[in-house]
């Protein structure tokens, strides 16, 4: 099948999806249709990741698209993602081109991401938002996110303890579909590790399936020192099949990439 016959097929796919929402709304009064229309994305996101999504509310639907109340459950009933309001425009010429449905700009606002340890050593967050390879649906790439008051737990064996991103602002691109990859750039906030609490800044990093290292991010700390910047890595030998155990190491005195290498069009989020 060629691109632009998959495209085709995911136009036709958010087509249906949309209209049927819409008719919930054109039917029912407000706010019962946006309830109406939240459960059923909820059904349907749910019948297609491993984990299980509710949304509260959906108060916009149309090409552009907001709702409040936005959660995922991995299997292993650890809440990996929770956003208190998200908007989006979904994009049909760009999504019949890249054979994906497309979606940019996006805020999520408030919430944050739990990376936690899932089967096989993999982040339970990426096990959670993967689409099983039983089952089908189109890549969904949402481009332009803006990151807005998020909180970011690490909770991976290797270090003692928790290390908390709060107060987090920046720039992200994520793809869903059969691999999961998130990059987020120009991000900053504060650090929170036992004892210690550093603002940081120009925070770069990733989270993507199938890799052994499945997460690494870098950011410079406000600390007057030599080599005031940390890494955190997280090693998952068994997600490639080597021979292992998952382990999180925090190093610092690491390369921080250019600030000028951005995931998105967009300039830098303001608080």
């Amino acid at each position: 099948m060629n691109r632009r016959a998959i495209g085709t097929g995911c136009l036709s796919c958010a087509g249906v999806i949309v209209t049927v929402l819409l008719s919930g709304l054109i039917h029912l009064s407000t706010r019962v249709g946006h309830a109406a229309a939240a459960d059923a994305l909820s059904a349907l996101l749910t019948s297609r990741i491993r984990g299980t999504a509710q949304i509260d509310e959906i108060t916009h639907l149309g090409l552009d698209i907001e709702m409040r109340g936005f959660r995922v459950t991995a299997p292993s009933g650890t809440r990996v993602i929770s956003v208190d309001r998200m908007s989006t425009t979904f994009r049909p010429i760009e999504s019949l081109e890249r054979g994906a449905i497309v979606l940019f700009p996006c805020d999520l606002e408030g919430g944050g991401m739990r990376i936690s340890r899932g089967p096989g050593d993999q982040i339970d967050l990426v096990h959670a938002m993967e689409v099983p390879a039983d089952r089908w649906m189109p890549d969904v790439q949402i481009r332009d996110i803006r990151l807005l008051h998020q909180t970011m737990t690490f909770a991976l064996p290797g270090v003692p303890g928790e290390v908390e991103l709060a107060n987090v602002y920046g720039l992200a691109d994520m793809t869903l579909g059969h691999r999961f990859a998130c990059r987020m750039d120009r991000v900053n906030g504060y650090v929170n590790v036992p004892i210690v609490h550093l603002g940081f800044r120009q925070l770069n990093g990733r989270i993507r399936s199938d890799d052994a290292t499945p997460l690494v991010v870098r950011m410079i700390l406000d600390l007057e020192v030599v080599e005031p910047s940390m890494e955190i890595r997280y090693r998952a030998p068994q997600v490639v099949g080597r021979r292992g155990a998952g382990s999180m190491s925090i190093a610092l005195g690491v390369d921080v990439p250019d600030e000028r290498h951005v995931a998105t069009r967009r300039g830098a989020a303001t608080r």
